[in-house]
């Protein structure tokens, strides 16, 4: 048994996110209820997550107690309704078998997160943009598990148990082709940049590490460019007339950007943007196999020549000053949430043409 490291527990167990508690949402997201104190105890399905629970000797029992809890005790499912989807976990939980509500897998992944998380399991939301899907990963034994509470109580024959924790993260519907690129992301922006799921979420043979070289026109390499990979699968199985976003990157000090694990199993065709601060670049890539693949992008300008300084000033011992030596482990850089992307490329046309005229706000 591995413990939990740090970076895991207070990043993904202590510390709040907005699927958790978002403070612009409070009180009325969530009933002026706390999720670790109203969840274990509630028994309004006729069962208690601690009853669910208590009896589990690991936490991956725990973990799978839970998705059993959601589908087949409390038999929750996959369904439109006349009202849209309900805000925040506590009224996701409240409708969660209520047909007047929308309750999709956006709806399941938060609940499950809420729930595994009230009994101290760091779990996150996993999202796949391109393909328009959302599920958990959960921490266990020194790595991250899939689970997809999503796939409702309909296969309570026993086959909805594939969609807990299957190799390569493949499982019922999407078990043959996968998807493109499985982002976790917590929406709390510059503290919790995405990051590719490290679980496979591809057929054997269908992963491809995508690496983007970005120049000038003089060859000089440019840092801190945006890489976008957008996915064709919308257009191509007519869900929509424009290209989802797959995921993004920033290029390090020499000019890469590397998308690993990019999945070709729902589509071989992506168009990549490439943003930087010098200009900007689009085009398309068909990526046949699984391998690596090289792009060098050339950007037609030139990156500024940053001017030395003519004089270094040197301070003598004073007691007016204090010595400081530091040193950079690594940089980063931040993108913005991925809804804000969405808005920014599809803005009130593509809600209103995919929802059919109803405006939806992202919660």
């Amino acid at each position: 048994m591995k413990l939990v490291p740090p970076e895991i527990y207070y990043k993904y167990l202590v510390t709040f996110n907005r699927y958790i508690l978002a403070p612009w949402g409070w009180p009325n997201r969530y009933g002026g209820k706390f999720f670790r104190t109203f969840l274990p105890f509630d028994n309004r399905y006729n069962v208690t997550l601690y009853q669910m629970v208590e009896n589990a000797t690991t936490m991956y029992q725990a973990a799978y107690r839970i998705d059993y809890c959601l589908r087949a005790v409390i038999k929750a499912w996959w369904h439109m309704g006349p009202k849209w989807k309900p805000w925040g976990w506590y009224n996701i939980y409240l409708h969660l078998t209520d047909k007047q509500y929308t309750i999709l897998c956006g709806e399941f992944s938060i609940i499950y997160e809420a729930t595994a998380g009230a009994v101290l399991i760091p779990t996150v939301v996993v999202v796949d943009i391109a393909e328009d899907r959302q599920f958990n990963n959960f921490w266990y034994n020194g790595t991250w598990h899939h689970v997809d509470a999503s796939s409702g109580s309909s296969g309570l024959n026993g086959t909805w148990r594939e969609y807990f924790d299957p190799p390569r993260g493949l499982a019922g519907w999407y078990k043959d082709k996968g998807f493109s690129w499985v982002m976790e992301w917590e929406e709390d922006e510059m503290y919790d940049c995405p990051w590719r799921s490290p679980i496979l979420y591809a057929p054997e043979g269908m992963l491809a590490n995508l690496i983007i070289h970005v120049v000038d026109e003089n060859g000089q390499p440019i840092d801190g460019a945006r890489v976008e990979v957008w996915s064709h699968w919308t257009i191509e199985h007519h869900y929509g007339t424009a290209p989802y976003i797959a995921g993004f990157v920033f290029t390090d000090k020499n000019g890469y950007a590397l998308f690993p694990m990019l999945g070709l199993g729902r589509t071989h065709n992506f168009t990549v943007i490439v943003t930087s601060r010098i200009g900007s670049i689009m085009f398309e890539v068909h990526l046949t196999y699984g391998g690596v693949y090289n792009y060098t992008v050339v950007i037609l300008g030139k990156l500024p020549v940053f001017a030395r300084p003519s004089k270094v000033l040197s301070l003598g011992p004073s007691k007016k000053y204090v010595q400081i030596s530091v040193g950079v482990l690594h940089g980063e850089q931040h993108p913005p949430d991925w809804i804000d992307i969405l808005y920014r490329y599809f803005g009130y046309r593509y809600y209103i043409e995919f929802y059919k005229g109803v405006w939806i706000n992202a919660y």
